[in-house]
């Protein structure tokens, strides 16, 4: 098992309060102890001495974990907690070496090596302090803030001053150098303890703030603990196990669950106060601190003018320099609540302006919603009509009373289209952020089916939905009436088409039985041409009767047909030719089709009745594509080629004739190339028929 798995079983198992009741076991164990020994003073040191020790090194350990815990929070927090956790390793050096030099060397340890370690615990506690990460505060929060820490230092140093220090100084006349380690000791606390509510006050958030709260009380009590140890030290009136034994106990022990506390991540919860103070709950608690200073300050004046303390004219400039810092801080109080007087004024005035902008557009949209032309109703989060207007009341039959937050806008849908609507319909979809139209039948309250259109649209920052319906039961009955007339049409034209087809077969046919009778080659060659344009032109109407399209045709498709039909009435012998067919898919219009396929027709007989003469072989090729908005034809062989002598636009030849014709026809551009064998290239653009 690691470190780290280990450390979370040990947060998970403890908790502050266990650790609050082990505190109070400690102290008791050593109070029962002390009491035990009392009437054995070398036996009661020694435990005293060693308790201290094992304190701050379960101290130390508390520390340490809380180290640990500290990584979630960021680096630099937990290098603050490590420098923490090394101030009180050397406090418990300090601790061990005081009791080595009583107890082993029985000497008087005062401004001896075991100082030097109890010293360096303040300037490595106090970097530890200053490590930890500050948040953003203002200038003005932070100024208010010094106020208030420096209420607090000035009056716990009137306390520690009038009845610790300033007695002790007066007594003492021994040397220099143990009063200013006695000094030093007290001075170095404050800077502690400064620096802490510095931490408190401006830079931890309020969700980080309890173990250094809890640091401050422990601060706060070794502050005031040697502060009577000074006093006791110089008057010579130290005993092991008096109450400056106790306060060091307690401070320590308070500091260790500083640690806890941040183990267990405790919050400062002061809402119990609520209960007393209702106004609580609107304040931070930081300035009951000064409160409570003040208050302190306040009392010990109390005291010592009752007792006649030689030190009371100290404690009374003291609490007027305190009583200056209380009014400096309302001041500036006085001055941030005008401020935030005025921008409340400010506030509430631009409020008023938004509401009466708000009731103008409430009633603006009001009106609009009320008289859009449409029914229109708004749906809300469980799917109830929440809102109608007059012209839904007419198109459902209800009045307002009968549907606001009593129907269901799935009530109207009628039952065969309601699972449709509803998978349409899904309050907080993604589906709905646009607005989304769809037909149902609609049922009124007299059971009346309509035809409605619906558009639903989401309201932005809510979760009702804005729902718009168009009676279009007259609309949708006209398209009915009219998508039967246009199948009708269609039906019909298909027809039509069928009848041309079979018009030109019959007369295909009739020219082939004509031909029957025909001795005369060129007469006979005559009929066999026109019956192959009779087909050409009868397979382009079987094309469009047997397509969906009903104006245009696959003109690739048409090639293949019509060049294969072609190639078996004129190619005698299918071994001697080779047909290449280069198509696209191309859909053209009947207008060009026709014209175009006769022209192919033409150019394809030409190529396999005079190109490869007394059975010669060779290739014929055809070439049909569409580039950008062009489209060019193709057809070529590599026969005996054109005659030179023959000018093909202008010739007596009908089947040319025909060609330059009809390419004038599609408005398109006809060229020869006779240096491989023939080549005919046409070049159109569709027109718009």
């Amino acid at each position: 098992m690691d470190n780290d798995h280990k450390f979370e079983l040990i947060k998970n198992e403890f908790s502050f309060r266990k650790g609050s009741v082990l505190a109070v076991m400690f102290l008791l164990v050593y109070f029962g102890g002390i009491l035990l020994l009392l009437n054995q003073p070398e036996y009661c040191e020694t435990f005293s001495y060693v308790m201290i020790s094992v304190l701050y090194i379960l101290v130390a350990f508390s520390l340490l974990a809380a180290t640990k815990h500290a990584k979630v929070q960021g680096k630099r927090t937990q290098i603050a907690w490590g420098i923490l956790t090394l101030s009180v390793l050397f406090s418990a050096v300090g601790s061990i070496l005081w009791a080595v030099i009583v107890l082993y060397y029985n000497q008087n340890p005062s401004t001896s090596i075991a100082d030097i370690f109890y010293l360096l615990f303040f300037p490595l506690f106090l970097l530890g302090i200053l490590v930890f990460p500050s948040s953003r505060i203002t200038n003005r929060q932070r100024f208010k803030a010094y106020f208030d820490i420096g209420m607090v230092i000035w009056a716990i140093t009137l306390v520690v001053w009038t009845f610790f220090i300033a007695p002790a100084i007066e007594n003492y006349s021994g040397d220099m150098l143990s009063l200013s380690f006695q000094l030093t000791y007290i001075i170095s606390g404050f800077f502690l303890l400064f620096a802490l509510l510095d931490l408190i006050f401006n830079r931890i958030k309020k969700e980080f703030q309890a173990p250094f709260l809890i640091l401050a009380v422990s601060i706060l009590i070794l502050v005031i603990t040697d502060s009577i140890y000074a006093y006791q030290n110089l008057s010579g009136n130290y005993v092991v196990g008096s109450i400056t034994d106790y306060g060091w106990m307690i401070g320590y022990l308070i500091m260790g669950l500083a640690g806890v506390a941040q183990i267990t991540n405790q919050k400062t919860d002061l809402q119990f106060l609520s209960k007393h103070i209702p106004w609580h709950a609107d304040y931070h608690w930081t300035p009951y601190i000064a409160l409570a200073g003040v208050f302190t300050t306040y009392i010990c004046l109390l005291y010592a003018i009752n007792t006649n303390d030689s030190h009371i004219m100290v404690l009374e400039l003291g609490v007027g320099v305190l009583i200056v810092l209380v009014i400096s801080r309302q001041i500036v109080s006085i001055t941030e609540n005008k401020n935030l007087y005025r921008k409340a004024q400010e506030e509430i005035s631009s409020r008023k302006k938004i509401y009466k902008s708000l009731e103008k557009s409430e009633s603006a949209y009001r009106t609009i919603f009320e008289n859009t032309g449409t029914a229109t109703i708004i749906i809300d989060e469980n799917n109830m009509i929440s809102m109608v207007n007059t012209e839904f009341e007419e198109l459902s039959g209800y009045s307002k009373e009968e549907l606001l937050g009593k129907k269901s806008w799935t009530d109207f849908i009628f039952d065969e289209d309601l699972e449709k609507a509803q998978q349409y319909f899904s309050l907080g979809s993604d589906q709905y952020s646009s607005t989304n139209n769809h037909d149902f039948r609609f049922r009124d309250k007299s059971g009346k089916i309509k035809n409605v259109f619906l558009i639903f649209t989401n309201i932005p920052s809510s979760k009702t939905i804005l729902a718009t319906l168009l009676d279009v039961s007259d609309r949708t009955k006209a398209e009915n009436e009219l998508k039967a007339s246009l199948e009708e049409k269609e039906m019909l034209l298909k027809e039509i088409h069928h009848r041309v087809k079979n018009n030109l077969m019959v007369i295909s046919s009739l020219l082939s039985l004509q031909s029957m009778y025909i001795k005369d080659k060129e007469q006979l060659e005559m009929f066999k041409e026109s019956q192959s344009r009779a087909k050409s032109m009868a397979l382009i109407h079987e094309r469009l009767y047997q397509s969906d399209d009903l104006k245009r045709i696959d003109f690739g498709e048409y090639i293949q047909k019509l060049a294969l039909d072609s190639f078996h009435t004129y190619v005698s012998d299918p071994g001697a030719i080779n047909l290449n067919l280069n198509v696209e898919t191309v859909m053209l219009d009947i207008n060009t089709a026709i014209p175009l396929g006769l022209i192919l027709n033409e150019l394809l007989s030409n190529s396999m009745k005079y190109a490869f003469p007394n059975g010669k072989k060779g290739e014929i090729t055809v070439n049909f594509f569409k580039k950008d908005d062009n489209y060019t034809l193709i057809v070529e062989d590599n026969g005996r080629g054109f005659p030179e002598d023959i000018d093909f636009k202008n010739t007596d030849s009908l089947g040319l004739q025909l060609i330059n014709s009809l390419t004038g026809q599609i408005s398109g551009e006809i060229s020869l190339d006779r240096s491989k064998g023939t080549s005919f290239k046409i070049s159109f653009k569709e027109e718009d028929y």
